[in-house]
């Protein structure tokens, strides 16, 4: 409680507006269940401490934000053609700019559906312009997506489902490109599930196993490129996480 209490002064010091705090362990002393109900009742202590400092506290089953930002940078650079190859492909040169402007919106909503399962979304769009409104490659339309996820309630086992999609870049210069002027739009499907593994000792473990882009999808999401990238396709990756 004091260490916690001591982050929101640091958070309101430093012009912050929000703690993240991980308020309980789960463990094989400590079920799910016991975790969460200590946990709500030691966040309802701290919300008097941290409306003093100016921060956020979540409660209850939903949470919900949304973030407007506007971001200028000066003296930036953007690449731009020129009138050579380079190993038969467009050449390109930085550039200097006086400004770079990016203007954004996030959204995001968790909701916590009981039973183990909680269900998430968000939305994201940016947009980057120079000075002189020339494109600069490095915004997309939008990109919007959600997630379900069940966890056991002793926190033994999680299986989750994610998808996301994102818009099309028009605001890249592809010169000769097969693809096109712009990065398409794509779709992507995750699949993840876990395991906690018995402890040995004072080390616990984790096994994890994630099948990504389902649907076996070519897309690019890279940035600031001037050619198609493309991400890996279907792939399965097996992770071990380990806590000593």
């Amino acid at each position: 409680m004091n260490a916690i209490r001591q982050e929101f002064l640091d958070c309101k010091a430093y012009g912050g507006t929000t703690v993240l705090v991980v308020p309980a362990v789960v463990n094989k002393k400590v079920s799910y269940r016991d975790a969460y109900s200590r946990s709500q009742e030691q966040i309802r202590k701290l919300i008097p401490y941290a409306q003093q400092a100016g921060v956020k506290v979540r409660t209850g089953r939903l949470y919900a934000e949304a973030i407007w930002f506007r971001n200028q940078i000066s003296d930036a650079i953007r690449a731009v053609e020129v009138d050579t190859t380079v190993n038969n492909l467009p050449g390109f040169q930085n550039q200097n700019i006086q400004t770079l402007t990016d203007n954004g919106l996030e959204l995001l909503a968790e909701v916590d559906a009981g039973a183990g399962f909680s269900v998430l979304g968000h939305f994201t769009t940016i947009s980057s312009k120079a000075d002189d409104d020339a494109p600069v490659g490095d915004g997309y339309s939008s990109k919007v997506g959600g997630e379900l996820q069940w966890r056991e309630p002793r926190g033994r086992f999680f299986a989750g489902y994610e998808v996301r999609h994102q818009g099309e870049r028009d605001d890249v210069e592809f010169t000769g490109n097969p693809v096109g002027e712009v990065i398409p739009a794509f779709t992507v499907h995750n699949l993840r599930a876990g395991v906690r593994l018995p402890m040995i000792g004072r080390t616990s473990s984790q096994l994890t196993v994630a099948v990504m882009n389902l649907t076996d999808r070519l897309y690019s999401e890279a940035s600031n490129t001037s050619f198609f990238r493309p991400e890996p396709r279907r792939s399965a990756v097996i992770g071990v996480r380990l806590d000593f």
